[in-house]
């Protein structure tokens, strides 16, 4: 895929993650959390279970579901990307 695809991919990447982490430590506000887990969502289902939130025996600190979330996403994103480029150079 073009860079300015990446770009946009790692921009919504960055407001999911620097949202959730705002609404949850700063502003303390459960709706900016929320939306910024939605954002982030194939990653954050992997990640939900190592967050005190998902599972009881975790003792994680919550931040690290944002960055399971962004990993899992970019590998993600990768993985369609290759794809894609298979897809056209077999055109």
């Amino acid at each position: 895929m073009k860079p300015r695809y990446w770009r946009i991919f790692g921009l919504v990447q960055f407001v999911g993650a620097a949202g959730g982490l705002g609404g949850l430590y700063w502003l303390q506000d459960p709706i900016g959390w929320g939306l910024s887990l939605l954002v982030l969502l194939p990653g954050t289902l992997v990640a939900w279970p190592f967050s005190k939130l998902g599972h009881a025996g975790t003792d994680w600190p919550f931040w690290t579901v944002y960055a399971i979330a962004v990993s899992v996403n970019v590998a993600l994103f990768g993985a369609l990307s290759f794809l894609v480029g298979l897809r056209r150079k077999s055109k």
